[in-house]
């Protein structure tokens, strides 16, 4: 159904058929899969361009995906080392097309709205470096947006609910993004996407004037009806003025809701911590895999907040129990 997006419909659909083939096997799929598809194209007649693009396509079959739901696509970093690896444009076309076959194949889990507009976002940026721009003016920030700034610029608290898009502004304080993220698991909503922005003290006005923040949540939609945003503003507010406790709610939700859960893998779960200074040119990449929890993402960026470290960008990704 995708191949009219691409060059050359014939590799998209082998590379298809074959990027998988490493399951099965001993050891790492797609570093077997690379081997194999080597020599199973090579039987199959095509010249070794041709094979190189198919092996290719197996090697970097996770890298748009992995990128799109767990970096961010503002830095130039990221948009530099993904043109990097996929080379060309055509090559982009063919990648973008298999990773959407991919998803929309392994389940609805694995394809959705957000993850589709992330991927895009990510293709087309990749593909104006590619095309001679630079990654700098291709990744340019894009939070606060001049909405979101010019509620800053009032110096006053903002809590907006609209859609599935939460967005905060209050003058800057520690622990902002910590205790939205809070207020979110207590009222059982789950986080997509998350940006967080503060503002730098303005010089010569000697503490005058306060620095404001801002954040902005994108939220999974509730499987029935909609998000219920006069219960979460008025928790926020709770949270913000230092009436409500939050860490005691937030792990009362968690037992709550732990009764209910049910295990969805044969697998153990994973639980590991990846530290990534070089893919980004001005951030830290902490990247966490564990069990979801509610709660989870509370009790992560209150540690980061404990360690007085500040948050840029969140991302969140839930599959099955992981």
């Amino acid at each position: 159904e995708l191949v009219d997006r691409v060059d050359r419909p014939d590799l998209l659909v082998v590379g298809a058929l074959l990027h998988d083939i490493g399951k099965g096997f001993p050891g790492d799929h797609t570093e077997v899969g690379i081997e194999l598809i080597g020599r199973i194209a090579e039987r199959m007649g095509y010249p070794p361009e041709d094979v190189a693009v198919l092996v290719d396509l197996c090697r970097h079959h996770l890298l748009l995906p992995d990128v799109a739901t767990r970096r961010d696509l503002s830095d130039p970093g990221t948009i530099r080392a993904v043109a990097a690896a996929v080379d060309s444009v055509p090559f982009l076309a063919l990648l973008a097309a298999l990773t959407e076959a991919d998803s929309k194949a392994t389940g609805p889990s694995a394809w959705g709205s957000w993850k589709a507009g992330l991927l895009r976002d990510l293709v087309k940026r990749t593909a104006r470096v590619l095309e001679g721009d630079s990654p700098v003016d291709v990744a340019a920030e894009e939070f606060p947006d001049p909405t979101v700034a010019a509620m800053m610029a009032d110096g006053r608290r903002v809590l907006d609910g609209t859609g599935t898009t939460f967005t905060v502004v209050e003058p800057e304080r520690a622990g902002l993004f910590t205790t939205m993220a809070g207020v979110l698991a207590v009222c059982g909503l789950e986080v997509l996407d998350a940006s967080a922005y503060s503002e730098d003290p303005r010089p010569g006005d000697g503490g005058a004037s306060r620095p404001m923040a801002s954040c902005q949540f994108v939220l999974q939609p509730p499987q029935t009806g909609s998000v219920d945003w006069d219960r979460v503003i008025s928790t926020a507010e709770r949270a913000l003025d230092g009436r409500l406790a939050l860490q005691a709610r937030v792990a009362r939700k968690a037992r709550e809701q732990s009764r209910y859960r049910r295990r969805l893998a044969a697998d153990p779960p994973r639980r590991d911590v990846i530290i990534d200074n070089t893919i980004s040119d001005n951030s830290t990449v902490v990247e966490v895999h564990a069990p979801d929890e509610l709660g989870l993402l509370y009790r992560l960026t209150q540690v980061l907040r404990e360690l007085e470290l500040d948050i840029r960008t969140a991302k969140v990704q839930t599959l099955g129990p992981q």
